[in-house]
């Protein structure tokens, strides 16, 4: 991923800056390979109490995944699943949003994630927004986070297509 976003990203007139991954310090402990991992201590810290998840895997498409404990869940379980977060990234925004990329593993599989995080005047997550690829390791993901999730704590209905229309 290039370290510059296109030009008038974020709506703030200016491009995005690869920051790396000291500036924040609950991404530092992954990218040096510390004990804390990034679904602990600090992470799970810096969500708000309504933080809202948004991810490929859920059939969702608004604000449905909400919450402290079930996203800090969500989180813990899809660490569990691609391990410690190698070659990890951080570009940041003007606006104040950030992206976390990195790479993990799902059954020998290269999976790479990007994050992107909007905080609140609190500096606390407000909105998580995770994209990830390729496709074929995405589904394992997908399947290993159904296994670990459903239906408690995200709800069946949170997992299905909606019902179409005829």
């Amino acid at each position: 991923m290039a370290g510059e976003g296109p030009a008038g990203a974020g709506g703030a007139g200016g491009a995005a800056t690869r920051v790396g991954s000291a500036q924040r310090p609950e991404v530092a402990p992954m990218a040096k390979g510390g004990p804390i991992t990034p679904c602990e201590g600090r992470w799970v810290a810096a969500l708000d109490q309504e933080v809202v998840f948004h991810s490929p895997i859920l059939a969702t498409t608004g604000d449905e995944v909400r919450g402290h404990p079930i996203v800090a869940k969500i989180l813990q379980t899809a660490f569990a699943c691609y391990g410690m977060p190698r070659n990890v990234e951080e570009f940041q925004n003007p606006d104040g949003r950030y992206i976390v990329t990195f790479d993990g593993s799902i059954d020998g599989n290269l999976i790479q994630i990007a994050i992107l995080v909007t905080e609140n005047a609190a500096k606390k997550a407000e909105s998580i927004h995770l994209f990830a690829r390729p496709w074929p390791v995405v589904k394992l993901f997908r399947q290993f986070m159904e296994r670990n999730l459903r239906p408690d704590p995200v709800p069946d209905a949170i997992w299905n297509l909606p019902a179409q229309n005829a």
